[in-house]
């Protein structure tokens, strides 16, 4: 094969071209792959066809891997697919998962404007690369049924489904699924659409939506010096700062921002469970008691608001009312504050 400045960067990066996957075997990886995730969110209803005819057009190559790159890459540059000459091929792993979604996600506007599943590229600016990544990592995870796990990073200990690739962000995402839907996060993470960042806006702010995606760039701008070799001690202390400065971003623009929205009993209901439902992701260490001070405040003023929706409530009401009904909803406003508190 002639060698192409695309292969010459590659070689520099530590992939060398050795032959193009024959087509017999690119089919069953690719139908198997289709069918994986298809079957895995099938109330997403993706399109297999579109799925198959864009991965059966994507040329794909065994190559050696000189450097420590996983198993597979997509190469954004000329839409290629190159695969560790040590891959089973039988068996698709979970870097040539997280690679075909890659490839799966790539829409080209134009020349100066593309979009990848949470990503956006122009021509000066790449944004949301470290949140797609945590979401494409999620989607591997969950196509490869792995369960949340609880892992040490460091000082941090936190669940993930992925604690050999992108720990943090994945847990960061695992915590965005929950306050947010997985339905809306996996559509527009590999369809390119805008619904997950306009329902964030929408309960929380542009402003908001722009700093958590800022925030987890860092995360992976900062972890990627660690493959430079820079002061490995120092940057890993950095990650951990800003991993929990993105958490604290995440909670508390979510919960800020839908407190004040709260209109109905139901909707404090909710807002509670969300509220302490959340323990079960977040990542902390010994001295991190930032999230557990804000919970014990926002439950305070959880019930005064559940006050004031019974005033307003109460103006409203028949003034013929049974004193058993007022007695039942009293007793009920007092059992979701009685349970007992992590």
């Amino acid at each position: 094969m002639k060698e192409t400045n695309e292969d010459k960067y590659l070689e520099d990066i530590g992939i060398v071209k050795i032959q193009e996957i024959d087509s017999q075997t690119k089919n069953k990886m690719v139908i198997k792959f289709a069918k994986m995730l298809v079957a895995t969110f099938e109330h997403q209803n993706f399109n297999y066809g579109k799925i198959t005819k864009c991965l059966l057009g994507t040329r794909m190559y065994i190559a050696d891997f000189k450097k420590n790159l996983g198993s597979a890459s997509y190469f954004y540059k000329n839409r290629c697919i190159y695969i560790d000459k040590d891959a089973d091929l039988n068996e698709l792993d979970e870097y040539i998962i997280h690679e075909f979604i890659h490839c799966v996600q790539d829409i080209r506007i134009d020349r100066d404007y593309n979009r990848i599943g949470l990503c956006t590229i122009s021509e000066f600016k790449i944004h949301g690369l470290a949140l797609n990544e945590a979401a494409v990592q999620y989607i591997t995870s969950r196509m490869l049924n792995k369960s949340l796990e609880e892992i040490n990073y460091r000082v941090v200990i936190l669940k993930t489904r992925s604690k050999e690739y992108y720990p943090l962000l994945s847990n960061l995402i695992e915590q965005i699924v929950y306050l947010y839907g997985e339905d809306i996060i996996v559509e527009s993470t590999i369809n390119g659409s805008y619904n997950f960042q306009e329902q964030y806006i929408g309960i929380c702010s542009e402003k908001d939506f722009n700093k958590m995606e800022l925030n987890i760039d860092k995360i992976l701008d900062i972890r990627n010096k660690l493959s430079q070799g820079v002061d490995y001690d120092k940057q890993i202390e950095k990650i951990v700062s800003q991993y929990l400065i993105t958490q604290d971003i995440i909670l508390n623009s979510y919960f800020n921002r839908t407190f004040s929205k709260l209109k109905s009993l139901q909707d404090v209901e909710l807002y509670k469970s969300k509220l302490e439902g959340i323990k079960d992701f977040i990542g902390y260490d010994d001295e991190y008691k930032k999230f557990n001070i804000y919970k014990e405040e926002k439950l305070k003023l959880l019930r005064n608001k559940m006050l004031n929706i019974m005033k307003a409530d109460s103006i409203n009401m028949p003034k013929i009312i049974s004193k058993n009904k007022i007695f039942e909803l009293f007793k009920y406003i007092r059992s979701l504050f009685m349970k007992k508190e992590y």
